[in-house]
């Protein structure tokens, strides 16, 4: 409540949404490691991967048995499950690709995107039609070893270029670590597994940014609802429409061009199959200037069915001009928006 209270007021819906995302996703992980709680981890409230060096993430372990045989090798949670007053756990949401009917993880690799969006094109062999994966939020456990100075009484060694984070965690203890810091070798590998570090926090980034996208977009969805119940088109929709028109008219006719429709035009009435020939019957008894709407409205329709959440990603054709469009005519952009738009960096937008 302290953050809506502190809010702008352009800005109040678009941060109420957030906030009940955030919620939401708080319940889910709480429900995923009740578990864990039970069998006596200790649930830990944010992710030690960013900025907490005091414990060691489970990848850098190993048993003294195991490391021997294998220096590769890392503890597994059955391991980890034999001394869980040991072990914190976090559960990190994770984005990836799952077959629609059973869930069953899919690779990128594996789907054939010529295929998006057209069901009656075959993939190419070995591949997976586009239509029959989705993206889901997939919950994963991530242990983490909360008393580095315990280690050596549970038989556990660094593996993995895990002795620099063992110093550390020994030095944030109050020791002066008793091993030497890596040398070249351990050095090279501490410089991969940093690399692997900046892919997760990419990948955290794609997932925080998704998210307050959905939140924009129901607050930009509700301002179109509210632009096309006007009986005269806005500012610059004339403009805006000839342009679009002009340069991209393939969007109109597209498969998911007149999904929004019913949405947009606040009909409930209407179906997604039938929502161009109502238009079209609207048409015929519209005034002049209501004409000019649902033409208007069509175009806005065709480039919102692009404004997918991955959006400030892929940035879909003439989304600045669109963007542009509607903040002439009152709405305030989200930075997630910005993004899309161009003005910020996804980098630029704080996601701790």
């Amino acid at each position: 409540m302290e953050a809506l209270a502190q809010c702008q007021r352009h800005s109040f819906d678009y941060e109420a949404r957030r906030l009940r995302a955030d919620r939401k996703e708080k319940a889910t992980r709480a429900e995923r490691t009740a578990p864990y709680a039970e069998a006596g981890f200790t649930v830990l409230d944010r992710d030690p991967g960013f900025g907490d060096d005091s414990k060691i993430h489970w990848r850098y372990i190993a048993t003294a048995e195991d490391a021997e045989v294998d220096p590769r090798a890392h503890v597994t949670e059955e391991q980890v499950r034999q001394r869980p007053d040991l072990w914190g756990v976090w559960v990190r949401t994770e984005t990836m690709y799952v077959e629609v009917e059973s869930g069953e993880p899919v690779e990128e690799a594996d789907i054939d995107w010529d295929t998006f969006d057209d069901p009656d094109v075959e993939p190419e062999e070995g591949l997976r039609h586009a239509n029959s994966v989705e993206e889901r939020d997939v919950y994963v456990p991530q242990f983490y070893f909360l008393d580095v100075l315990r280690a050596e009484e549970a038989g556990l060694v660094p593996v993995n270029g895990g002795r620099y984070q063992f110093n550390r965690a020994i030095q944030l203890a109050g020791f002066n670590p008793t091993s030497p810091l890596p040398e070249d070798e351990e050095a090279r590998e501490a410089a991969l597994l940093a690399a692997e570090e900046a892919k997760r926090v990419q990948r955290r980034r794609v997932r925080e940014l998704n998210k307050l996208a959905e939140s924009a977009t129901d607050v930009r969805r509700e301002f179109i609802r509210e632009m096309l119940s006007a009986n005269k088109p806005p500012k610059n929709a004339a403009t805006w429409t000839a342009m679009m028109v002009a340069l991209a008219p393939h969007q109109l006719s597209e498969y998911h061009s007149s999904d929004l429709l019913p949405e947009l035009m606040g009909d409930k009435t209407w179906t997604t199959y039938d929502a161009k020939k109502k238009i079209a019957a609207a048409a015929t008894a519209a005034s002049e200037s209501r004409a000019w709407m649902l033409t208007f409205a069509l175009t806005v329709a065709a480039m919102e069915s692009r404004m997918a959440k991955d959006a400030w990603r892929s940035r879909p054709q003439y989304v600045s001009e669109y963007l542009g469009m509607l903040t002439a005519n009152g709405h305030t952009l989200a930075n997630v928006e910005k993004v899309i738009s161009g003005e910020l960096r996804p980098e630029d937008i704080d996601i701790a």
